[in-house]
């Protein structure tokens, strides 16, 4: 992958699934990933992660953002409650919880309104109680 980025074929480089402990052994190389693709929803997110990403350039995305293989926050009642305050979807709410974390956010539908919905992630920002309580929902395994 270096000698495609260095020969130009590439622009970026990135990983997928990395922790820490993998982005340290790597960090020698002369070019380093521009992003780092992993599971981040409220229900499961590194926060130290987070911090050695930021701190080293590396871009953060969010692998499946809006629920995770066991659970969705889309269902959590502090999600709900949240929503319900904006006015707006509790995947938006989701959606803009990353976003305040620096967290890019990859997300696929075939809907038009989804799209829009989306995008008016924009229109609204969370207080930091409420990205607090959300983080605060952060499980290992949940099964619903």
């Amino acid at each position: 992958m270096e000698f495609a980025l260095r020969s130009g074929r590439a622009r970026a480089i990135g990983v997928s699934n990395y922790e820490v402990k993998h982005l340290v052994e790597i960090m020698d190389l002369e070019e380093k990933p521009a992003v780092n693709q992993v599971e981040w929803h409220p229900y499961h997110h590194d926060d130290e992660l987070k911090a050695f990403c930021h701190q080293n350039a590396i871009a953060l995305e969010a692998w499946s953002p809006l629920s995770g293989r066991n659970a969705s926050a889309l269902l959590d009642p502090v999600v709900k409650e949240v929503a319900q305050k904006h006015n707006v979807s509790t995947a938006q709410v989701v959606l803009r919880w990353s976003l305040q974390q620096n967290v890019s956010v990859v997300v696929g539908t075939e809907k038009a309104e989804h799209m829009k919905t989306d995008l008016e992630v924009f229109s609204f920002q969370l207080s930091a109680a409420e990205m607090q309580s959300i983080s605060k929902l952060k499980v290992s395994e949940v099964f619903v």
